[in-house]
């Protein structure tokens, strides 16, 4: 019996949302998944969005980049300081980030 390997893929996800006048949030998921879509359900879940309706609601707004893309490199830089650092250190290392950022406006 043969066995097929696979390696299942570093992603970061992002997403973005705000209500009017009320506040903005930024929310930053790393994971790992065996495809963007499998990426985008684990932002969901990690975020709090339990159930079906409000993981259809959102998961148009959640985008999923593998973790070694030049765009991930850019979140990271736009959101840490240190963002480049962090970035060469999650393509060598076991990394977790979840990252939730919100602020209101009324």
């Amino acid at each position: 019996m043969r066995t097929i390997s696979y390696e299942r893929k570093s992603y970061l996800t992002y997403m973005n949302y705000f209500a009017t006048g009320e506040g903005m949030t930024h929310e930053i998921n790393h994971c790992w998944a065996d495809n963007p879509q499998e990426a985008i359900e684990k932002h969901l879940k990690e975020f709090g969005n339990k159930t079906k309706s409000s993981r259809d609601y959102f998961r148009p707004g959640v985008e999923a980049m593998l973790a070694s893309s030049k765009d991930a490199k850019k979140l990271l830089m736009r959101f840490f300081k240190d963002g480049g650092k962090m970035f060469h250190i999650m393509q060598d290392a076991a990394f977790e980030l979840h990252m939730k950022l919100y602020w209101n406006f009324s």
